[in-house]
């Protein structure tokens, strides 16, 4: 059995050895730290994002796509529906749903999503602008800064 002077006597004759254990060590500790930031940063977005969303309604398909799509914009669009189903809604007068946003996606500019809304997701997502003004008439449009930059639009 190793007593600490034996072990002692081993890290002064092997200190490349030493050093590398102690890197390894300090390698784990950091990737477990760095992962446990990105996994408490990846909840506060996620949880930022759904904005106490309570019900999505839209096409048939897959609820999980309907989600990722819907709110996050990362998946296909599962289609749209007709706006008489989703009216009810939007009266303000339904008992169960206090704000509403309409959706309409699945068409794109050069590679870049066009969402068809109203003025209410901008509320939702606190955005503001930095210049020009909100769409006034359909088919008017307001692009994101780091779009308008890619496309050199303005």
């Amino acid at each position: 059995m190793y007593n600490l002077f034996h072990v002692w006597s081993w890290m002064r004759h092997q200190p490349l050895s030493v050093l590398m254990a102690v890197a390894s060590g300090l390698l784990g500790v950091a990737v477990l730290v760095v992962l446990w930031h990105v996994d408490r940063q990846g909840q506060h977005t996620i949880e930022r994002n759904l904005l106490e969303t309570d019900l999505i309604i839209g096409a048939k398909g897959s609820p999980l796509q309907l989600v990722l799509c819907g709110l996050y914009h990362a998946d296909a669009p599962t289609g749209n529906i007709p706006l008489q189903a989703a009216r009810p809604f939007f009266s303000g007068k339904h008992p169960i749903v206090g704000d509403a946003v309409m959706l309409s996606l699945g068409d794109s500019y050069k590679g870049y999503r066009l969402v068809g809304t109203d003025t209410t997701l901008l509320r939702w997502y606190n955005t503001a602008l930095v210049q020009g003004r909100i769409w006034q008439q359909p088919m008017e449009i307001v692009a994101g800064a780091e779009v308008a930059q890619a496309l050199n639009i303005s």
